[in-house]
């Protein structure tokens, strides 16, 4: 079985802010990239085959941290599936500025949550559907016992874990988001008969 160590990137100063990144091209900050740092420190002597990441700068300078940081030289494969969603309009608003763009939105959203998309966007389903594709591929390229590390984003990840619950997409509002570079280890049989994870 392949183990996969899924990471969500540094912090940006758009996480302290709250504002929706999607697929605005925002940088770690200063301690986003103290994390980084210290994630790197703590995977240097894993036995890393490969490092898939996000196109997108956060996740990509995180990913290139933890490649310059290891005692191996590993390449960092870039995989536009691995992107966040798209917010169109309301990238870089924060919650409340939602509001001005989209006035009712919460009747949208009550509506059906996992498929409506912002105008410019997409939706929820259209995330997990695009992530789990990218996901499959790249875990099918690797033989069993390989160790791989995949830099994406806070809700790519929640839509894979409620697939891995066997949960509605809706339900990944009950999980908590990962943490600025948190590590998510999962081992996952390419048969998909056995798979494990550690979240809570």
């Amino acid at each position: 079985m392949v183990k996969i160590l899924l990471i969500r990137h540094g912090q940006t100063d758009w996480n302290i802010e709250k504002r929706a990144q999607g697929h605005t091209q925002t940088s770690l900050n200063k301690n986003g990239v103290k994390q980084a740092k210290e994630l790197a420190e703590k995977l240097k002597n894993i036995d890393i085959k490969a490092i898939y990441s996000s196109t997108l700068s956060r996740a990509l300078q995180t990913a290139e941290i933890i490649s310059e940081g290891h005692n191996k030289a590993i390449s960092i494969i870039k995989n536009e599936g691995l992107t966040e969603r798209k917010f169109g309009i309301l990238e870089g608003l924060t919650r409340k500025e939602f509001y001005n763009k989209i006035p009712d939105i919460d009747e949208k959203l009550e509506k059906n949550r996992a498929d409506w998309k912002p105008p410019e966007g997409n939706s929820l389903r259209e995330l997990q559907s695009q992530f789990l594709e990218t996901f499959e591929d790249i875990v099918k390229k690797h033989k069993d016992d390989e160790i791989i590390a995949i830099v994406t984003h806070g809700g790519a990840i929640k839509t894979l874990l409620v697939y891995l619950l066997k949960q509605p997409l809706e339900s990944m509002f009950q999980l908590r988001s990962p943490a600025n570079c948190e590590v998510i280890e999962i081992v996952w049989n390419k048969d998909k008969e056995k798979i494990k994870f550690n979240y809570n």
